[in-house]
């Protein structure tokens, strides 16, 4: 029985308690020449997928300008109908103030720069500092000491005035709200153009139409000015300042005639910005002396000034734009200078850019 037994036990599996050798070759890594083509292939795929990433940032940020210049309009409105009517000023090298000491709620005049930081703005933007918030030099112009917040159309954007504050604590006065006077894609912080070494750069992106803006008084700029140039028709002997494309400008929104063909704000581009001011110039494109739509939206940019102006096939290129009714467009630059959405009383020019 025992030897039974043992022969029994004797004739277990022949591999039990042995380990199964693994086969070696069955989970090998790739090889160089296979490891080349899949990295060959993800560069194709990046180089095919980032310019449509890359459109579909931009598109996303045009349309946030859109939302912005809107924002702008609507504050605009509000503005004028709480100022019996009047359109707010024009944000250029001066800083225009409500002057109520004589009881007038509507003498607006221009304002030194000791009396800024106490007085209601009548400009529709704020933007002249004591630093350049840029450059973080020191400016020394009458018309400093501001910060976003005395803007004319805050109020309408949500923002409560804060007063006498000054040097480099206006630049850090509601930095958040900023954004709502900014471009997405302008690259404010580079060099930009300067009224005069005495001032700072302006730092935001978007400048009102002078011809449906005001100035001290308040009264109206002049709608045969700013292309009395070589090139330009003589401005007529009964010509008045008044003069728009659609009629007579009083610098109250009811006079604006057509208000979804006449741009209220633009986007300017880099390159041409020194204000808050948008002139329409069609006459003087060619010498220089120009503000022209921002096409920070498109691949198609000009990387000079005189490239913007001397490259007429950059002058259909498409920007940002306001109208007066309070809708925006995507826009052609030479069409918002034209007299049809301008407002400009001279005729369209009959050559370049036109």
């Amino acid at each position: 029985m025992t030897s039974s037994w043992c022969q029994g036990r004797s004739h277990t599996h022949p591999h039990a308690g042995h380990r199964v050798p693994r086969r070696v070759g069955a989970f090998a890594g790739f090889t160089l020449v296979e490891l080349l083509v899949v990295i060959g292939i993800i560069a194709v795929l990046i180089s095919i997928l980032l310019p449509t990433l890359n459109r579909a940032r931009e598109n996303a940020r045009r349309v946030q300008c859109l939302s912005n210049l809107r924002n702008l309009g609507q504050a605009t409105v509000m503005f004028a109908q709480e100022n019996n009517g009047w359109m707010p000023g024009q944000g250029g090298s001066s800083i225009l103030i409500k002057d109520i000491s004589g009881g007038n709620p509507y003498k607006i005049r221009t304002a030194t720069k000791p009396e800024v930081p106490n007085n209601d703005a009548w400009d529709w933007i704020a933007w002249q500092r004591d630093i350049d918030p840029g450059t973080g030099l020191s400016t020394t112009g009458k018309n400093s000491s501001q910060n976003i917040t005395l803007s004319g159309l805050a109020k309408y954007m949500g923002l409560k005035p804060v007063y006498g504050v000054t040097g480099t604590a206006a630049n850090q006065v509601a930095q958040k709200t900023e954004s709502a006077f900014r471009c997405p894609s302008d690259p404010w912080e580079s060099p930009r153009i300067k009224m005069n070494q005495a001032e700072t750069q302006y730092r935001y992106s978007y400048s009102i139409n002078q011809l449906v803006a005001t100035n001290a008084g308040p009264v109206v700029l002049d709608g045969w000015g700013g292309s009395g140039t070589a090139g330009a028709p003589a401005k007529p002997a009964d010509a008045k300042n008044s003069d728009r494309a659609w009629g007579s400008f009083s610098g109250k929104i009811s006079s604006i005639k057509r208000p979804a063909d006449i741009v209220l704000f633009v986007c300017e581009d880099e390159l041409t910005i020194d204000d808050a001011a948008f002139s329409a110039r069609p006459y003087q494109w060619a010498n220089g002396n120009v503000n022209a739509v921002a096409t920070r939206h498109q691949a198609r940019r000009a990387k000079s000034k005189n490239a913007l102006l001397t490259d007429y096939t950059n002058e259909n290129a498409m920007g940002n734009v306001a109208f007066c009714d309070g809708h925006a467009e995507f826009f052609s630059r030479v069409d918002a200078i034209r007299q049809k959405h301008s407002g400009l009383a001279y005729p369209d020019p009959s050559g370049p850019p036109f």
